[in-house]
């Protein structure tokens, strides 16, 4: 899902720039044999029975000032006994002042948890598809609104 994700946003004109060797370094501390820290980073199911390594990657990739933005491809919920940090993950997303944005993939998100994702204003989609899409037009209306703003100072 997350490679999928990744081909939509390049053909829409994103890029992912490679993280800079130090960020990669400190993933590798904490990412599970097999994962390779980069960009798009896949930490395979790992991260679903772990969500403290989306909210360890994600701090250090939005840390990066080419980095403009994170989304984390989620595919577990209540019923398995996982839930999905939302706080957590608004917070880092926060603090670095970059939107996240979430990809839930399971039929077994509880309700209450979709509802704690919008209150902490975390945009989130039930496809990698529409997640794709969706970061592909906000970074358009971006450069649009910057030209705007260029144009009339």
């Amino acid at each position: 899902p997350a490679i999928a994700l990744a081909e939509i946003c390049e053909r829409g004109g994103l890029r992912f720039p490679d993280l800079r060797p130090e960020l990669a370094s400190a993933m590798e501390e904490f990412l599970p044999p097999g994962a390779a820290p980069g960009n798009p980073l896949d930490a395979f199911a790992f991260a679903w029975t772990d969500p403290s390594i989306y909210l360890r990657a994600v701090d250090l990739a939005l840390s990066q000032e080419d980095v403009h933005a994170a989304v984390a491809v989620f595919a577990s919920g209540a019923a398995s006994g996982i839930r999905f940090p939302f706080r957590e993950y608004a917070r880092v997303g926060k603090e670095h002042g970059k939107p996240v944005y979430l990809c839930v993939l399971t039929p077994f998100l509880a309700p209450e948890e979709l509802d704690q994702a919008r209150e902490e204003g975390i945009p989130t989609y039930n496809t990698p598809e529409k997640a794709g899409k969706a970061l592909v037009r906000a970074a358009e209306y971006h450069h649009l609104s910057r030209d705007r703003a260029s144009r009339r100072g």
